[in-house]
Parts: C-alpha cells; structure tokens; sequence
C-alpha cells in the first residue's frame, strides 16, 4: 500500500511526465505513437529518481545519474529499443533545459549507445566471361 509520500512523488513524477508530454506535442509536433514511445521510456526514469522528479528539485539530478542509469537500463535490450530509450531520454533532458528544471543541458550526458550492425558482404563473381 502506497504511503502518504509515495503518493505524493507519484502526483509529482505525473505532473512532470505530463507537461513534457504536452510540451512535445504543442511545441514540436510529435505524433501520438512517438508520444506514447516517449512516455513510454521517461516515465521508468522518472520513477527512478523520484526523490528529484519535480520542477523544482529537477536541478539536483547529476550527469552521473544519467549516464548509469542509461547503462543499467540498456544493458539487456535489443539495437531499437535502445535507440527509443536514447533518444527519450535526450528529448526529456532537452525539455527540462528549456524550461529551466535543469541549468545545463543533461542531453550531452546520455551516452552513445554503440550497437553492432550485422554486415554481409555480397560477393559477385563474373562467371560469364
């Protein structure tokens, strides 16, 4: 059963989900199906670091937590799914710069996910000459 407190972060981390999901959709015309991919990425974070998932303590989250928490979370999925998660992450982060929740943009410290394209060389050999 859900505290007090934990009712409240959970009123908190809504609020703030929300008014990204707006902002995305007024401000940069976002698609729903992107939305609901960037809901569907952001929410866990904020979930996260709900002791700061707030406009106003937003501005205590470190890079460091960032970048771990896209390592931990990325580890076991697949090239897509780490490709959403990213580039959620980035659009969220760029948001709360905008709106003065964070001083600097956190976007930079959303690591680089490296994912090994599987390539097939084709050889094509003349046999016609």
């Amino acid at each position: 059963m859900y505290s007090a407190n934990q009712n409240e972060k959970e009123k908190i981390k809504s609020e703030l989900l929300g008014e990204y999901l707006n902002f995305i959709r007024e401000h940069q015309s976002v698609s729903d199906a992107s939305v609901y991919i960037r809901k569907k990425y952001v929410a866990p974070f904020l979930s996260e670091i709900s002791t700061v998932a707030s406009t106003t303590k937003l501005k205590e989250l470190s890079t460091k937590s960032v970048h771990d928490y896209v390592i931990k979370t990325t580890r076991p999925l697949k090239r897509t799914v780490k490709k959403h998660v990213v580039s959620s992450m980035r659009s969220f982060l760029r948001f709360a710069h905008i709106k003065g929740y964070i001083s600097k943009n956190f976007a930079e410290a959303v690591p680089i996910i490296t994912t090994r394209k599987l390539e097939v060389e084709l050889h094509i050999t003349n046999c016609q000459e």
